[in-house]
């Protein structure tokens, strides 16, 4: 059973456009659904409250005791055009059939519901003058760039997201050195450190700490480490309408993993030097354990663009906010070399310049 004040189950999407009748979308940077067939526009009714419910870990570790993300059920869709009934690992897709919106009609047991959404601020034209500015940007990719056809070939999906919050406790042992100056035999003066053994505990916050949900593809990390979660709103599944949004196959307990992974192998540590103090530290043993334990999942557009070039597929990554843009090209050998040459030159002129310049001001 979800704890009390757990998010609960986003509700089935029945949207229509109150005109003609047709599916909505939603528009990126607004706050209202607009008609793929004659433009009609209707306001979305935003949701006040928090944007991140979050709910405690350890009720959702009991609950879920040896369930698997592979041994999860699909989400049983219908699509809103044709009605066709599908089943799916996908939040929000898009009918095989008819291309139109497929939403969900029923959660299996165990899935954990979005929480907050960072809603897309930019639309496919801009992502796609995004993409351009950057293929421009690579001096040394293959011409097949520039005839990729991105208005077109872009995607729209949002990334589910896991956020921790909890206070790690770490108890430790150690030394604290203090430097004191030693006179040698022979007059000179050294700092050494007199050592004592310290033990004590220290605690570390974790707050929204971000685990990916789901892998992507390379770049994905770089985007999502720079997300403004200040801009998160309720879920509310009118802002999947028109996208699609891929389920986690990165359940909470691997990603609390994770969290706990980066937070002592450099937060913790740091925080333990910090309250050992002195001059010179040597921590020698720590055991750390977590408190207060809090999970949500969020999520966060992306524009995806997967393209063939050089007989090669290669995926390219737009954030759905900033127009951010990661990823991977493949590089023309001969505007590499040339580059290369290019670099090489400039530096050999600039040291021949160097040290010729005192002889040319002798001269003057």
């Amino acid at each position: 059973m979800p704890a009390a004040n757990s998010p609960e189950p986003p509700s089935t999407l029945e949207l229509a456009c109150p005109t003609c009748a047709s599916q909505v979308r939603f528009a990126p940077g607004t706050t209202h659904l607009t008609c793929v067939r004659c433009g009609t526009t209707t306001a979305i009714e935003v949701r006040t409250g928090p944007a991140l419910v979050e709910q405690p870990f350890d009720e959702w570790e009991r609950d879920n005791d040896g369930r698997q993300v592979s041994s999860l059920g699909g989400v049983v869709m219908t699509c809103e055009g044709c009605h066709a009934t599908t089943e799916s690992a996908a939040l929000a897709s898009i009918c095989q059939f008819c291309r139109g919106h497929l939403v969900p009609v029923t959660q299996p047991d165990g899935v954990v519901p979005p929480s907050g959404v960072l809603p897309f601020l930019i639309d496919r034209r801009q992502a796609a003058d995004a993409f351009v500015a950057w293929v421009n940007d690579r001096d040394v990719g293959v011409d097949e760039l520039k005839n990729v056809n991105a208005a077109e070939s872009f995607t729209s999906t949002y990334l589910p997201l896991w956020t921790f919050s909890a206070t790690a406790t770490t108890a430790y042992e150690g030394q604290r050195g203090i430097r004191k100056a030693v006179r040698l035999d022979d007059g000179r003066v050294e700092l050494r450190a007199d050592w004592h053994d310290v033990s004590g505990s220290v605690d570390t916050p974790v707050a929204s700490h971000v685990v990916e949900g789901r892998d992507l593809g390379i770049g994905q990390s770089r985007i999502v480490r720079k997300l403004d979660l200040t801009a998160t709103v309720p879920f509310q599944p009118e802002y999947l309408a028109g996208h699609t949004a891929t389920r986690y196959d990165v359940d909470p307990a691997a990603a609390f993993d994770e969290v706990r992974r980066k937070v002592e192998k450099k937060r913790v540590r740091n925080d333990v030097r910090d309250d050992i103090g002195g001059d010179e530290t040597r921590i020698e043993s720590t055991t750390t354990t977590y408190s207060d334990v809090r999970f949500a999942l969020l999520l966060a557009p992306l524009w995806v663009l997967t393209y063939i070039a050089g007989g090669k597929t290669w995926m390219v990554l737009v954030d759905g906010r900033t127009g951010q843009v990661e990823g991977e090209y493949p590089i023309d050998r001969v505007k590499f070399t040339l580059l290369v040459f290019k670099w090489i030159a400039i530096f050999v002129l600039g040291f021949v310049a160097l040290i010729s310049l005192p002889t040319i001001l002798d001269s003057i």
